[in-house]
């Protein structure tokens, strides 16, 4: 896999996410030969398989704002190449069910992906408590009490000395800006 001077995942998906079209060349320097790969294993046939990459390239280009963590980029191209070829396999009728089905020990294991989303979520939330940091005293504590303590909205105002209504327009806030610094357009509760 060609990795280009020293540009890491993270630096990858900041640039494919302006949408650029001469990012997608850094797409295809380092991830191309490793799609093209998985795409051989799977489909066996070295000239579908180079069509297909593309696609697959160009569909991870596109839709580079769907990846939740930069840490598992390649995870996440692996898993687009391995379900475009899956996909592909059925729509073609070219190979038998059990053609795909051998096809699926290159899908984790419920260990594996238990042990993947562990790690996803650890991730979210060492993220997560990088930008609780950057947030002000006040808002944190605020966060605290109603998410980690389960604190009501009147027992918060107890504690304030404000009016339930004033904690939660805080809390509206702090949500929104802590969506903000994770990047998530709109907060969700």
């Amino acid at each position: 896999m060609t990795n280009g001077p020293l540009l890491t995942d993270q630096a990858l998906v900041e640039l494919l996410r302006t949408g650029e079209p001469q990012y997608q060349t850094l797409l295809f320097l380092r991830y191309g030969d490793f799609v093209l790969r998985r795409c051989k294993k799977m489909l066996g046939d070295d000239s579908l398989a180079r069509d297909l990459s593309q696609d697959i390239l160009l569909k991870i280009f596109l839709r580079i704002n769907q990846l939740r963590t930069v840490d598992s980029l390649q995870a996440w191209v692996d898993a687009v190449a391995r379900n475009h070829c899956l996909s592909y396999l059925r729509k073609s009728g070219r190979h038998r069910t059990e053609d795909i089905n051998a096809h699926a020990a290159d899908l984790l294991s419920p260990d594996e992906e238990l042990r993947a989303e562990r790690l996803q979520l650890s991730a979210r939330i060492k993220k997560l408590r990088s930008t609780l940091r950057e947030l002000g005293e006040e808002e944190r504590q605020l966060l605290k009490w109603r998410y980690e303590d389960k604190l009501s909205i009147k027992e918060i105002a107890a504690k304030t000395g404000q009016g339930e209504s004033a904690v939660k327009m805080r809390l509206a806030r702090s949500r929104e800006r802590l969506a903000r610094k994770l990047g998530n357009p709109r907060e969700e509760e």
